[in-house]
């Protein structure tokens, strides 16, 4: 499987996250700094085109969320959804 290309986060990211997320739905907003503090293994990756993230029938331990782009999911070899920025799989 093609590696990803690691991306360093920024404070944009951590914004754009925290409104994905809901975060800011708390009685008190919670910082970009606050939300990364919360996250410890959270990565920002690039994968190329046509990369599997998830395969059908596999167990998975991890949660992506869609930064920029978009995500074929395929059942049995058949495309059956389009998912766009924002969303969230795994």
């Amino acid at each position: 499987m093609p590696e990803p290309r690691r991306i360093e986060i920024e404070r944009g990211h951590l914004q754009w996250l925290a409104g994905v997320l809901g975060v800011f739905a708390f009685s008190e907003p919670m910082s970009p700094e606050d939300l990364a503090e919360h996250l410890p293994g959270l990565e920002l990756l690039q994968w190329p085109a046509g990369t599997p993230l998830i395969r059908e029938g596999e167990k998975g331990a991890d949660l992506h969320i869609v930064f920029s782009g978009s995500v074929s999911v395929q059942r049995r070899g058949r495309c059956i959804a389009e998912l766009q920025e924002g969303a969230i799989l795994g």
